[in-house]
């Protein structure tokens, strides 16, 4: 009997390992978007997935785990930023006493109740870029290729991808609001 029950455990884990690595990029989102410093988001979103794991017992994997995983991140964001603003100046640690503020608020629980909507406009405003560009949205932002190293595999000269990087967000952007403003006349 406690083999079944180690497997329907184990089974458990597997389910909320896929769930987490379903929502990693809406995860990693959301640590962008309340981490002290970009370094740290990458360990923000180690440790929700840590902390996701550790209590998949108690989580009710059928619903929507997106609002469960934000508040995840955030939680973990926040322990961050105290961990951050020890070390800082008075005057700095009551601006980012602010921050972490705005972070747990229900502000800012609105801002990112739109974030699928918005990741889903900008992976469309993706897809219409040209290959070549497409290509240099996924080595820069999501496998973290230098720029140095891109305009060496690319036949861009430093100065030139810089500046095409800049089109390529300036495009993504204006292609995000004009899909999220359709789709709120829409609704």
């Amino acid at each position: 009997m406690s083999t079944h029950q180690d497997d329907n455990g184990e089974d458990r884990k597997d389910r909320a390992s896929a769930l987490f690595l379903r929502y990693y990029h809406f995860v990693e989102a959301i640590a962008f978007r309340c981490a002290p410093s970009s370094e740290l988001q990458s360990d923000i979103v180690h440790d929700a997935f840590l902390d996701f794991m550790k209590k998949a017992e108690q989580w009710d994997l059928e619903r929507d785990v997106r609002p469960l995983l934000r508040k995840i991140t955030q939680n973990i964001a926040l322990q961050y930023w105290r961990n951050h603003v020890r070390n800082m100046p008075e005057h700095l640690q009551m601006l980012a006493e602010k921050v972490q503020k705005k972070i747990s608020s229900d502000e800012d629980q609105t801002a990112n109740s739109n974030l699928d909507e918005q990741l889903a406009a900008l992976e469309g405003c993706v897809e219409r870029l040209s290959p070549r560009y497409r290509r240099l949205v996924r080595l820069f932002y999501f496998e973290k290729v230098p720029l140095e190293r891109l305009s060496e595999e690319t036949s861009f000269s430093l100065f030139a991808l810089r500046k095409a990087m800049c089109r390529i967000r300036t495009a993504l952007r204006e292609c995000v609001e004009r899909r999220l403003a359709a789709g709120e006349r829409q609704s």
